[in-house]
């Protein structure tokens, strides 16, 4: 099934990510993205370190911090994840529900 997903901004400026109804968040996404955004939904608030050290739990194959970090400014940049400024440190939260 080919789902599309439309981003779009609003005058305020803030994004609203538009999904075909029936559709989880999870079923747009690569494995890896779903994965990563299931550790934003446990985690709210989330360092990249943080989420690697979540994500790599159980994982026979580590992760590098630096493959976590592309990962989450991926979705941030479709509109599922969002980030704010903590010094030298992004910490990145879910915009989009879990269900």
């Amino acid at each position: 099934m080919l789902v599309t997903v439309r981003k779009s901004r609003t005058r305020s400026g803030s994004t609203v990510v538009r999904r075909r109804v029936g559709t989880t968040p999870a079923d747009l996404l690569s494995p890896l993205e779903a994965e990563t955004m299931a550790v934003l939904w446990r985690a709210p608030r989330c360092r990249v370190e943080d989420a690697t050290v979540l994500v790599n739990d159980g994982r026979a194959r580590q992760l590098s911090e630096r493959t976590v970090a592309t990962i989450l400014r991926r979705l941030d940049a479709k509109g599922y994840a969002t980030h704010e400024v903590d010094g030298r440190a992004f910490r990145y939260t879910a915009v989009v529900p879990e269900k």
